[in-house]
């Protein structure tokens, strides 16, 4: 038989369900990668569309100019 550097039956059983439960653990996180993953998609657009150069002018003068604005939101 090779040597097995130390190890018991108990710490090779440890070692397989330390094993078990992490690929359990990473198998329930993957749909939160999917989620991960949109956010990411939808910061990215959200962000491209914050940081465009506006092409209306605020400090231009011309242009029509309304007395009396009023709106619901």
């Amino acid at each position: 038989m090779k040597d097995l550097q130390g190890l018991t039956g108990g710490s090779i059983l440890t070692i397989t369900l330390a094993v078990l439960t992490a690929s359990v653990s990473i198998g329930e996180a993957s749909p939160c990668f999917v989620a991960f993953t949109a956010g990411n998609a939808v910061a990215f657009k959200m962000f491209e569309t914050i940081n465009r150069n506006s092409e209306i002018d605020v400090y231009n003068n011309s242009g029509m100019i309304f007395d009396d604005i009023r709106g619901d939101i």
